[in-house]
């Protein structure tokens, strides 16, 4: 019986034929109806294959069935199980004597069955000894054990010269620098996210595996490069020899930048064939197969996709991942919001702000009282007497003689709202995005504490701690509201300043309202300001 680290090695040895290329004609049953071969069994006495190899392999566990459920599943006896390696290898070397029984040994199956042949006897030469490593460093017994010698006194130090200490070999430390000439020193290639190209790799793949398309694929599965030590005169004749392994190999190693390429490549292949071989030829005729099949599936070839903008380049490498080789096929831009309220300077500037609060009620509270007294006398004074044969105004004369009615008096302030007042955009760009993030970070403390303000009215945060947001996580319209409060400087129920009265009645009153209307505006803005540094808590030490 063998030991579980030799079972452990030969099931390693041949999940690696099976995740060969050329195993492709090994890893099932061969199947006659399929393959319109009804006289196989006549042919072949003990039918196997490397799938049922590993089938009988893992049921051949020295350690019993597997505790974990998904790996249960394919424990199967049904099939059979070995007991040595001797019974694993007798089944492996049937599988190569069947194909060279059946096919002949000049046949491209039997050339690939030879090679995983020598891959398995390779990795059988490695098999792991069956006797325990610690059995062949044990002692022989019965031999006299030596007494250790018992030191009770300071051990002396053998030296060689009379002078100096004793000589110690020195080894220097492992060098840092990174060794490029290391096979695992070099970065893997980053996959390509071409979707033409994935599309080209996955037809390929289909290609190789279709039973339907076997016979025609077959020729192009062998090696060219065995084909030239064959045949001396294919290099004249064939100048850029290519095969089906080799555009598989360049597409694993990322060498195709376009699918262009690939297409240039799967014709020059066909074309080889079709030069090399003369019309009629079983090769020659696999070439025009494969060239036609090839053609009807570039239909189907997706469409390019479009170049990203700059922009969006920029910002995708600026928050890129540090783990380039996964598979993502989906990127997205995430930016943070970083409000830092300096909640000392608010608080200096709140008792600035108190007191031009109180300074302005004190000026309203008495303008007023002025105001009354300067139109007390007007109210006294005796209407205006016209009389009907003034001279005619330069309006044209009034009808009947009698007095042109007058005119009343516009409005004496007319608000109008500002650029605010237009229908603002649902959201904002990558570009504007960026812009916010790095205004906000310099933007003084009114700024803040109505930026504040905006984002507590949408989300449950309070209190005077750090603010880190995501940007995506905030309504398009406060962010838009945020952009238009720190990157436009606009605040909101800002009103525009009031239009200068046309008409000449009553100017001076005119203008002392219009100052109580900006003083009052004034009085309400600093109150906001006072409630937004309200609502944030207060400041802490």
């Amino acid at each position: 019986p063998w030991t579980p680290q030799q079972h452990k090695y030969m099931l390693s040895a041949v999940r690696s034929m099976l995740k060969s290329n050329n195993s492709v004609n090994f890893r099932q049953p061969v199947d006659v109806v399929l393959f319109n071969i009804p006289h196989y069994p006549n042919i072949i006495d003990r039918p196997m294959d490397l799938g049922t190899v590993e089938t009988k392999l893992i049921a051949s566990d020295p350690r019993g069935p597997p505790k974990d459920k998904s790996k249960a599943a394919r424990w199967d006896p049904s099939k059979g199980s070995y007991s040595c390696v001797a019974e694993l290898t007798a089944d492996v070397r049937q599988i190569w004597e069947n194909t060279r029984k059946f096919n002949g040994r000049d046949h491209v199956v039997s050339q690939l069955a030879s090679k995983l042949e020598e891959q398995y006897e390779k990795a059988l030469r490695s098999l792991p000894s069956d006797a325990p490593a610690a059995a062949a460093v044990a002692s022989p017994a019965g031999g006299p054990s030596s007494r250790r010698q018992s030191i009770s006194q300071t051990p002396t130090i053998r030296r060689d010269a009379e002078s100096g200490r004793p000589k110690r070999e020195i080894h220097p430390p492992p060098s840092k620098d990174l060794d490029y000439n290391s096979p695992g020193s070099l970065r893997k290639p980053k996959r390509r996210n071409d979707p033409q190209i994935q599309w080209a790799a996955r037809t390929l793949n289909q290609l190789e595996k279709s039973q339907k398309h076997y016979d025609i694929v077959a020729p192009f599965l062998y090696p060219v490069q065995e084909i030239i030590a064959a045949i001396s005169t294919y290099t004249q004749v064939i100048k850029k020899p290519i095969d089906f392994l080799m555009i598989k190999q360049r597409l694993e190693d990322n060498e195709y930048e376009d699918v262009s390429q690939i297409d240039a490549d799967v014709r020059l292949m066909c074309n080889n064939a079709r030069t090399f071989n003369p019309p009629g030829d079983a090769v020659h005729n696999a070439a025009n197969a494969l060239l036609q099949i090839w053609t009807e599936k570039w239909r189907s070839l997706p469409p390019k996709q479009e170049l990203r903008e700059p922009s969006e380049e920029v910002v995708a490498d600026e928050y890129d991942s540090e783990d380039e080789d996964k598979d993502g096929e989906s990127q997205f831009v995430f930016l943070k919001l970083i409000l830092v309220v300096r909640l000392r300077e608010a608080k200096a500037e709140r008792v600035q702000l108190d007191r031009e609060i109180a300074e302005l009620e004190r000026k309203i509270a008495s303008k007023p009282a002025k105001q009354r007294k300067q139109k007390a006398p007007k109210a006294k004074a005796a209407p205006r007497k016209y009389s009907t044969t003034s001279k005619p105004s330069p309006g044209g004369p009034s009808v009947n003689g009698a007095m042109k009615k007058q005119r009343k008096p516009k409005p004496e302030v007319t608000y109008h709202e500002d650029d605010d007042s237009e229908e603002e955009p649902e959201s904002i760009t990558i570009d504007q995005q960026l812009e916010l993030a790095n205004k906000i970070q310099t933007a003084d403390a009114d700024i803040l504490g109505q930026a504040v303000a905006i984002i507590q009215a949408t989300t449950n945060i309070t209190g005077d701690q750090e603010i880190e947001l995501d940007m995506n996580s905030l309504p398009p319209a406060t962010v838009v509201k945020l952009y238009n409060l720190v990157c436009k400087g606009r605040k909101r129920g800002k009103k525009a300043k009031p239009q200068p009265r046309k008409s000449g009645f009553g100017g001076a009153p005119g203008r002392k309202h219009l100052n109580e209307q900006e003083e009052a505006d004034r009085i309400r803005k600093m109150e906001a300001q006072l409630q937004a540094f309200d609502s944030r808590g207060p400041a802490q030490s």
